[in-house]
């Protein structure tokens, strides 16, 4: 399968200073969970050898777990995804990667998240305790959950 390289620093990345775009809570969730575990559970993904690049699948359900975390409808989370650094960042997507649109959003079949959505479920219970929690409206107003 053809997928997409993604999360490359650019030029304009690397001259902006350390805590611009920092969202502490998505910090500590990217540094307290094993993605490479993770990863390796969502690498037997439908393997294409036609159509567009693909998103890598860790993006892909790092970017359903925003979307779960702050309620967020796949236009909404297209426009944060283009609109937050803090999002992209915790996503693996550099200033200059396309992100994905709701219609590639509303595609991504869980149950193709690795054998029986074993990597979906694996990424759910590895951030349980890390995850932020949903104080309603709008997505700033989450809180880590303690772990």
């Amino acid at each position: 399968m053809v997928r997409k390289a993604v999360g490359q620093v650019s030029l304009v990345e690397a001259l902006l200073p350390a805590a611009f775009g920092s969202n502490l809570r998505l910090e500590r969730v990217r540094a307290q969970v094993d993605w490479a575990l993770i990863e390796a559970t969502l690498q037997p993904m439908r393997l294409a050898s036609t159509g567009r690049p693909a998103y890598p699948p860790l993006v892909q359900i790092k970017v359903l777990l925003l979307q779960q975390w702050y309620r967020l409808s796949d236009r909404d989370l297209e426009e944060d995804l283009a609109d937050r650094l803090s999002f992209r960042r915790f996503c693996g997507l550099g200033l200059e990667d396309a992100v994905p649109d709701a219609t590639t959003l509303s595609r991504f079949d869980l149950a193709e998240a690795g054998p029986g959505g074993s990597g979906v479920r694996r990424a759910e219970r590895a951030t349980r305790t890390a995850r932020p929690r949903h104080q309603g409206g709008h997505a700033d107003r989450c809180d880590l959950g303690r772990g």
